[in-house]
């Protein structure tokens, strides 16, 4: 019997402090999933979270601004996971930073 798949990840909603992924395509069976978010430059210690398995996205809040993660995206069947599907997201520009620098151009 085949494993059951993983579907693809999106980002949207990119702010300088947040994003949400989500995903589509899974096939029933599983658990649940793990959501595992990491700074591409390895500042912070990676993020690990427990995702129920009828949830299709989630917010992933309090990142820092201008900054790369990558988010994996495991399915958990028999208390295993799954091979992970990854994606990209950066986080925006705080608006403080932005108002410092049009500040200078006045």
């Amino acid at each position: 019997m085949k494993a059951p798949v993983v579907g693809n990840l999106y980002v949207s909603n990119v702010t300088h402090k947040s994003f949400s992924v989500s995903w589509n395509g899974t096939e029933s069976g599983f658990e649940g999933f793990i959501l595992e978010v990491i700074d591409t430059s390895w500042l912070k210690e990676p993020v690990e979270l427990n995702v129920s398995h009828n949830t299709m996205s989630y917010d992933i809040k309090g990142l820092e601004p201008s900054t790369d993660y990558i988010a994996y995206l495991y399915g958990v069947m028999k208390g295993r996971r799954t091979h992970a599907i990854s994606t990209v997201a950066t986080t925006g520009i705080s608006s403080s930073f932005i108002y410092s620098i049009m500040s200078y151009d006045i």
